[in-house]
């Protein structure tokens, strides 16, 4: 198998904190074919930077790695220093690389022993109506709330800013909203929409957009296309 061609290698400093530093590699298409091409991909890397007040030369030590691989599939890495564990794991004297996997596929592989999705499907259910009693429960007053942002859905086309739309089938919830709905139960933005039609009588611009912000399938049109497919066998 082929090593990975090291392109180019830039770092910076988070001052008093870290070093970052950004990555460039060429690997092949298939390590079994190398004439098929290669891929070029990007990948950052964080640890600890602590400068002393003093100059006192030690011997570098290398630290051993972490590699983390950005769920999805077909999201990209944010920033090192925005993930909440990355400090714990560099406090246990690691160095951490962050795979960019937007080019191919890496994240969200089904499990073996699954050979179709249908009970991932019915444990889902199962959690979705625990979440579901546990957030009526704590804010009862949402049901209404919901209940009427549901039946607006039904009866009128709604247009998001970006010119897709949120449909509805059969006097039902459509895929679209059952997509939604992990972020339509949110309270901050149960209260914007139904603010919006108790106001002004249909969802406004700014609520539409903060809305539509929290939906990645735009950016990542690869977990719409193989979300399901991934629990294919052979």
């Amino acid at each position: 198998m082929s090593e990975a061609k090291l392109l180019s290698k830039r770092a910076h400093l988070v001052p008093g904190k870290f070093r970052i530093s950004e990555y460039f590699f060429e690997v092949p298409l298939n390590h079994a074919s190398p004439p098929d091409g290669n891929l070029r991909l990007f990948a950052r890397s964080i640890e600890r930077y602590e400068k002393p007040v003093g100059a006192i030369k030690e011997e570098t030590k290398q630290l051993p790695w972490l590699l983390y691989l950005q769920g999805g599939p077909g999201f990209g890495c944010r920033s090192p220093q925005n993930y909440g564990w990355t400090e714990k794991a560099l406090d246990k004297g690691y160095q951490i690389i962050f795979l960019d996997q937007q080019a191919f596929m890496l994240g969200g592989l089904a499990p073996i022993v699954v050979e179709q999705p249908d009970p991932v499907y019915q444990s889902l259910y199962y959690k979705v109506a625990q979440r579901n009693y546990s957030y009526y429960s704590k804010y009862s007053e949402d049901i209404q709330r919901v209940k009427n942002i549901i039946h607006y859905l039904q009866t009128e086309k709604v247009r998001l800013p970006s010119g897709g739309g949120i449909d509805t089938v059969h006097g039902g919830l459509c895929r679209a909203i059952c997509s939604y709905f992990r972020r339509l139960m949110d309270k901050e933005i149960i209260l914007r929409l139904d603010s919006d039609l108790e106001h002004f009588g249909y969802f406004t611009r700014p609520t539409l957009a903060g809305f539509e912000s929290t939906q990645g399938f735009d950016d990542a049109p690869l977990y719409a296309l193989v979300h399901e497919a991934i629990y294919l066998q052979g």
